[in-house]
Parts: C-alpha cells; sequence; structure tokens
C-alpha cells in the first residue's frame, strides 16, 4: 500500500509522535505529444495554473503517437522521473496516415499502448490520469457550428479503458469540443495559431490558446483527484518569463524593435559566419535568420581573442535598411548593410582606429549618430555608411572603462547607458545612465548610479553590462544586457532582460531592483513559438544558421558537403588534429547552451591509420575535448582525449564492435562535466572513461578544481592564481600572442581528421540531435 504523502513518520522507540515532515511537494509528469507540449499545447497554459507548491515536469513530444513516444526512449525517461502524477494525452499523432512507425489501431494497439502507461506508472507506485484528445477545432460547415473531428475513435478507447482499470479520466476530447461549439467558429478561430503559411492550424494551440484550454484540464484534475486541490489554481498566474531569454553566449547583444519585431545580434569575436542574427515576436523566443558576413579578412584561423569585439544593430528610418556596426580589436569598425534583417549583407569599413563597442543612435529628425568606447559621438550620413563629423566627445574620465554605450531619447531627454568596472566574472561591472538636453551636453549622472550591478556575492547573475533599453509596441520598456551565470562560465555571457519604469523626475529603473532575477512578468505581447536552433538532420543543402567555425568556412565542398550524400553531412578529414589550425574547416560547431544535455550522432567512418571522427567539445585549438572513432593499432577503437593549453592527453580507449557505422554521445550533467557513451542503435550505450569537468574560468572552482581543459569564456587569462605557465600553454606557431581562450564560451559539434594519416576517408554524419531537459 503507498502511504499517502502527509503520512506522519512515527518513532516508536521515542514513544510518542515526532513533528510531521513538511509535506513533499506533488510532482505532476505531462506525457503526450504536441497538443500536450508546452510550444504548442495546453502544456505551459496548464503551468499556470499549477502553484509553487507542486513541480511540474512536461515530457510531451511533438509529432510522437502512443507508439513511438514508447518506440524512440521518451516513455522510459518520463518514467525514470518517478513522478507522483501521470496525465497522459496520446491520439493526434496515432491517427492512419500518419506511417507504420506512429499510428495505432483504436480498438487493439492504440488501447494495449495506452493500457501499458497505466500499467507502468502504478508499478512506481504513482497514480495514471488518462486525457482523451485534445479536439481538431475544424467546423463542419453543414450542419454549421458543429466541430468535424477524426479523433472521436481514440477518445472513445480511452473512455473505456479509463473504466475498465477504474483510472481517473479527463475527457478533454467532450470538453473541447463542447466547449468550442458553445462559443461557435468566429471566436474558436482566435485561439488558432497560423501555420507558416497563413492558413489556420486548427491542431494546435497560440499563447492565448493554451490556458483557455489548461482551463479544462485544470477543473476536471480538481474533481478526479482531489488531493491536488491546494495546488491548483483558481486563475492562471501572470505569464512570466525566464533569465537568460537566450541562453549560452550572447556577448554584446544589440537588440532593437522594428514595428513588431524584434532582433538582436552578438559579438563573435573569430567564429565564421560572423555576428549571428536572432528575431522575436515577444522579447523571450527567439530564432536565427541570419548573420553579417561569412568570413571577415582580418579574423585569424583558430584565435578568439582578436576578432570582433562589440556589435551593434541598428534600423535606419532613412533607407528602411538594417545596420551592424562591428569592430574589430585594432579599432576599425565595419559596417554591414541590408533591407532585409537576415540578410545577405554588404559590408565596408567605416574608418580606423574608432574604438569598439559602437552603439547607433537615430534621432527624431532623421539624423543617425555613433558612438564607441572612445566617447566620441560622430554624426554619420543618411545611409549611416560614413562618419560626416565628430559632433561631441563624452566625459568619461571618472570611469575606468566606458564600455556598451548606448544612446537613446525619452521625454525630451538624451540618456547614455554604459558600463564600467571591468567584463571578467568576479569584476564590478555595471550599467549606468547619463543624460542631457543635447547631445553636446552637459551629461549629468543618474544619483543611483549604477542602475544595475551585481558581483558574484550569492547572485545567480554577475557582471551586468552592454544593456539596452527597448520599448514594445504596447508602451512597456524593457532593459536588454549580457551578463556571466556565476559558476557556469562555459555559457559566456548570455542574454538578460529586466522591466523597467520611469520615474518622476525622469530615470529609469528596474522594477526587479539592480541584482538581475532569475524571472520577471513576461511583455504584453503574443507569446511565439520561435526557438533558437540546435538539432539537425543534415537534410537540407545548407547548414543550419546555428553552425559556425574558427576560421573562413570552405564552401567549396572541399572540406565538407551536404549535397555529395544527402541526407547527411560529409566531413573530409582534415590534416592535423583537433589541436591543429589546418583541421579547423573539418570542425563544425555550435554554442553550448544548457547546463545539462547531450549531444548524439550517428556516424558512419572507415577509420584509416589514426585519422579520426566524432563529436566534440571546443574553444580552440589549446582547449577541447573529443569522443571518436578510429584506429589503434590497426583494431576499431573508441577513444576520448583533450587538449588543455595545448597539450594533448588521450584519456580512455573502448574496443569498437560496431563496425562503421557507430552511435555516439556526450552528456553533461549541469556541473559541468561530460561523460561519454556510444552504441550500435542510439538506444544501448557503453560509457567511455570517466567525467572530464571543463569549467571553472579561473574563478568559482567547485571542490577546489580547474577545469581540465577549462572551455570558459576567459580560462586562464588574467587569472590571479594561474602560473604563466598556465596562462602561457604549450605554444602554437600560429597563435603567437596566444594568452589562454578567452572571450567565447564552451561550443560543441562534430568534426573529421586526419590525425597524421596521409589519407582517410569522409566522415558521414546522419544526423546531429541535442536533448535539453
Amino acid at each position: 500500500m503507498k502511504l499517502g504523502r502527509f503520512a506522519l513518520l512515527l518513532l516508536p522507540a521515542l514513544g510518542c509522535a515526532a513533528d510531521p515532515a513538511p509535506p513533499k511537494p506533488p510532482h505532476l509528469v505531462l506525457v503526450g505529444d504536441s497538443t500536450v507540449n508546452d510550444r504548442t499545447g495546453w502544456g505551459s497554459g496548464f503551468r499556470r495554473f499549477v502553484t509553487d507548491d507542486a513541480k511540474v515536469t512536461n515530457t510531451a513530444q511533438g509529432g510522437r503517437s502512443s507508439k513511438s513516444f514508447i518506440a524512440e526512449g521518451h516513455w522510459a525517461k518520463a518514467l525514470a522521473l518517478r513522478g507522483d502524477y501521470y496525465l497522459i494525452q496520446f491520439g493526434h499523432n496515432d491517427e492512419p496516415g500518419k506511417g507504420p512507425e506512429r499510428e495505432t489501431d483504436p480498438a487493439t494497439t492504440y488501447t494495449a499502448n495506452m493500457a501499458r502507461y497505466v500499467d507502468e506508472v502504478r508499478a512506481i507506485g504513482a497514480q495514471p490520469i488518462l486525457v482523451t484528445s485534445l479536439v481538431r477545432r475544424n467546423f463542419d460547415p453543414a450542419p454549421p457550428g458543429k466541430i468535424k473531428c477524426s479523433l472521436g475513435p481514440y477518445a472513445e478507447a480511452v473512455r473505456k479503458l479509463a473504466a475498465e482499470k477504474h483510472v481517473p479520466l479527463i475527457d478533454l476530447y467532450a470538453l473541447s469540443l463542447a466547449y468550442c461549439e458553445k462559443i461557435g467558429p468566429a471566436e474558436t478561430a482566435k485561439l488558432n495559431p497560423p501555420k507558416p503559411d497563413g492558413t489556420p492550424d486548427t491542431t494546435h494551440l497560440d499563447y492565448s490558446g493554451s490556458p483557455v484550454f489548461a482551463r479544462l484540464v485544470v477543473e476536471e484534475l480538481r474533481k478526479v483527484a482531489p488531493a491536488l486541490a491546494p495546488v491548483l489554481r483558481a486563475e492562471p498566474r501572470p505569464r512570466e518569463y525566464t533569465n537568460p531569454i537566450i541562453s549560452g553566449d550572447w556577448s554584446d547583444p544589440g537588440v532593437i524593435r522594428v514595428g513588431d519585431d524584434y532582433y538582436s545580434c552578438r559579438s563573435s569575436f573569430g567564429w565564421q559566419p560572423g555576428i549571428p542574427i536572432a528575431h522575436s515576436r515577444d522579447l523571450v523566443h527567439w530564432e536565427y535568420i541570419g548573420y553579417a558576413f561569412a568570413a571577415h579578412p582580418k579574423l585569424r584561423p583558430g584565435d578568439t581573442r582578436l576578432g570582433i569585439w562589440g556589435v551593434e544593430l541598428g534600423y535606419n528610418p532613412n533607407t528602411g535598411q538594417f545596420l551592424i556596426y562591428a569592430p574589430t580589436r585594432d579599432g576599425e569598425v565595419f559596417v554591414y548593410y541590408s533591407a532585409q534583417p537576415g540578410g545577405p549583407y554588404a559590408g565596408k569599413s567605416l574608418g580606423a582606429n574608432l574604438g569598439i563597442d559602437p552603439g547607433f543612435f537615430a534621432d527624431e529628425d532623421g539624423k543617425l549618430y555613433l558612438l564607441t568606447n572612445k566617447a566620441v559621438i560622430h554624426e554619420l550620413t543618411p545611409d549611416g555608411l560614413a562618419i560626416v563629423r565628430d559632433v561631441a566627445t563624452v566625459d568619461r574620465s571618472r570611469y575606468k572603462f566606458f564600455e556598451g554605450p548606448d544612446i537613446f531619447r525619452h521625454g525630451g531627454w538624451y540618456y547614455l547607458l554604459f558600463s564600467d568596472g571591468g567584463t571578467l566574472p568576479h569584476e564590478p561591472s555595471t550599467i549606468s545612465t547619463l543624460r542631457a538636453r543635447t547631445l553636446t551636453g552637459p551629461w549629468e549622472s543618474d544619483p543611483a548610479n549604477p542602475v544595475m550591478f551585481s558581483t558574484d556575492q550569492g547572485a545567480r547573475f554577475e557582471a551586468p553590462a552592454h544593456g539596452t533599453l527597448v520599448e514594445t509596441q504596447q508602451g512597456e520598456w524593457f532593459l536588454t544586457y549580457h551578463a556571466h551565470e556565476t559558476a557556469y562560465y562555459s555559457l559566456g555571457r548570455q542574454l538578460l532582460m529586466q522591466p523597467v519604469e520611469w520615474t518622476a523626475d525622469g530615470w529609469w529603473r528596474p522594477t526587479t531592483g539592480k541584482v538581475p532575477t532569475a524571472s520577471a512578468p513576461a511583455p504584453a505581447l503574443p507569446e511565439t513559438t520561435l526557438a533558437l536552433a540546435q538539432s539537425d538532420e543534415f537534410n537540407g543543402a545548407t547548414l543550419g544558421l546555428q553552425w559556425f567555425f574558427t576560421c573562413a568556412p570552405d564552401f567549396s565542398g572541399a572540406a565538407w558537403s551536404l549535397t555529395e550524400k544527402p541526407g547527411s553531412l560529409r566531413i573530409h578529414a582534415q590534416p592535423g588534429d583537433l589541436g591543429s589550425i589546418s583541421a579547423l574547416p573539418g570542425i563544425l560547431q555550435q554554442r553550448v547552451t544548457g547546463k545539462v544535455f547531450s549531444v548524439e550522432t550517428k556516424l558512419i567512418f572507415s577509420a584509416a591509420g589514426n585519422a579520426a571522427a566524432g563529436l566534440h567539445l571546443y574553444h580552440d585549438p589549446l582547449m577541447n575535448l573529443w569522443l571518436a572513432a578510429t584506429r589503434r593499432d590497426g583494431k576499431a577503437v573508441i577513444t576520448v582525449g583533450k587538449y588543455n593549453l595545448g597539450t594533448r592527453t588521450d584519456l580512455w580507449t573502448e574496443p569498437n564492435p560496431h563496425g562503421d557505422t557507430v552511435h555516439l554521445k556526450i552528456a553533461v550533467d549541469g556541473n559541468e562535466q561530460a561523460t561519454f557513451f556510444f552504441g550500435p542503435d542510439g538506444k544501448k550505450w557503453q560509457q567511455v572513461g570517466g567525467k572530464v569537468y571543463f569549467g571553472a574560468s579561473g574563478h568559482h572552482l567547485r571542490d577546489g578544481r580547474r577545469g581540465d581543459p577549462d572551455l570558459g569564456w576567459v580560462g586562464r587569462y588574467k587569472d590571479p592564481t594561474a602560473t604563466p605557465e598556465e596562462i602561457r600553454g604549450t605554444p602554437n606557431p600560429a597563435l603567437p600572442e596566444r594568452r589562454g581562450n578567452v572571450w567565447t564560451a564552451a561550443t560543441f559539434g562534430v568534426f573529421a581528421v586526419r590525425d597524421g594519416a596521409a589519407s582517410a576517408p569522409a566522415a558521414d554524419f546522419d544526423y546531429l540531435h541535442v536533448t535539453l531537459p
């Protein structure tokens, strides 16, 4: 018998009852398809009805049926959570026409699958709750006002199963059908998100539809599971967002609004294609749409230190063009311009020795200005592509740094945001404000400066900097900026946001205070379902926008191709290994964006000699990790190795019995530790060696350990505890000024190298799957 969660723990030896243990918050696990998940289903709305006294984990996966959810291993992961209540809904992808790997028969295979869910939930001592499918909102013109939906047989099968097995039932099919027919076609249409082609999506839910149908689930849940009533709200909580709004390194962010759309770009330092551009409709959810340049003549292969230093994104109302200002470390500023926010962009040099961290400003009279860390305000030509004259110099003598300056106008004042105190973790970085009636000054300091400030003294986020104020079309103000997450420096400087209000005397203030917060009320904007791409099936003719290199990309097909073997990424093994500049064209990278994640691929590779191909965690040629298929002494093996400060170490080796086709996986545990696996089919995994800790960046050493290698944002650079030898590392003639990895965070991806072999066959990667919690 399962004890009630509020039962008292009795201690007979004491002859009396102990104080009752605090009740454990109930854990609700949602299981289902895209009509249940947080992005396109009722899951996000459901969360808003649940109090902080309960935990909700949504394991629903888009496109899955009762059959494929089990076959692909999602059900095993959901069960492993050992929740207390499992709400289970399938049907949409079980219908005929969905393919043999998904479709089921309502009376037989579907019922058997749903029965298995019930039995296995009960086997772990939890409570299953069956939910019938959300109705498809297709109104039949005859008779008018009535919905025609093919999911009825699946709903009826669940009803019968619930009765036979005495399982609580939420008949969402009947409830949602009755609700939609009651409000009618016109009102129901307001709940339908648009499809990519603009036609209404009558299956999935948008930001307004999710809580509407979640309410139906919650009201019924309160009846069928009365013990949950205390943790269920009568009304949904106001929508909140969680910082960071773009996770992973998004240094020196430029953020603007044009109409109802928001755009952001970031410094990419030595990465190419450079300066990725993201788009949002709600300031919270983002998607990649392009980049400023494919290659840059001043960037050196393998170097993340002397690349693009601070960027700015602007919109020119005179020409309708988007402008990106991007300096190199020597202070030469390049400007990229396009009529389309995602590009392609043309570019030219604006001039040398102008400084870094440009801030662009379009005044109400149509005049354009640019300001850099040198504190000189330059007037630009009406097209924004050349400097006309210097207007003024802002007195910055009181500040150690004058980084990320940004000018905007509000209420008859010009405001200038800037950051002082440094950029590294542990440094007192700030966001402060000056204002003036004219651009020529005088500029007065906000009496509350710094307006944003956080050291690492117990705060989750530290070193807020490069702030930009954005006004939404609803008249709300938000501050966007970057910050480090304390003790997670492999994520770099991430994009955060805080709500802003204006004081009676005309200064802006974060409503949440000076210290960055983990969450805050969301903008009053329609919630979107955009997401930054990570996984890749390699089915297209071009690389996804999430990919880049630490060198000029080779688009010729000589280094890699998506067309030689359609459906796969083919990498021609490059000379050298992961510590070699020559190998960079065959090392594909993307940003690490999570604390807990795994990356997996299917590799087809007939290794010759020591040639190797596989997965990597990477910063640069001096600091990286790999999991690879290769050969040693003529035998097929799987290896794990690393470069730390330019010194190579081969860590672990296991025989590879799977031949030329093998699945590889790297899992990161939430404490910046990587574990390595291989297997025959993506389901059965064998571990290779132990864990590798890649965190630290010279600060907040976990258990006194320093990352080995340290894939953080600054590595040993400016680390007061590091020796000169550690900072310098093993000399690399291709990077003579190198002082340890700097300015970019950890990346991951795929690679193929010859590693001393005279020649090697190509490596084919069938997919790359990134799994986040």
